[in-house]
């Protein structure tokens, strides 16, 4: 039996491990550059994680989507 399962377990890593041949030719494009972007919904509500900067209370709140310095005071990049 242990024969049959070591067979089992190779074709599973075979097939599972396996992206196709690859003839090097270049992907389809998949957009194309005429197409303009479609405007949100006004009711739409959106979700973000980030880290919201705000140098006083009459300056304008900043979101930092990517890294934040950890200088005095923070900054984004």
């Amino acid at each position: 039996m242990k024969p049959a399962l070591s067979a089992v377990i190779a074709a599973t890593l075979l097939v599972s491990c396996g992206g196709g041949i690859d003839d090097g030719a270049a992907p389809e494009p998949t957009s194309t550059t005429d197409a303009t972007p479609a405007s949100p919904d006004p009711g739409t509500e959106y979700e973000a994680t980030g880290f919201v900067l705000q140098a006083g209370p009459d300056a304008d709140p900043k979101l930092c989507l990517g890294g934040v310095m950890e200088s005095y005071p923070p900054q984004c990049g």
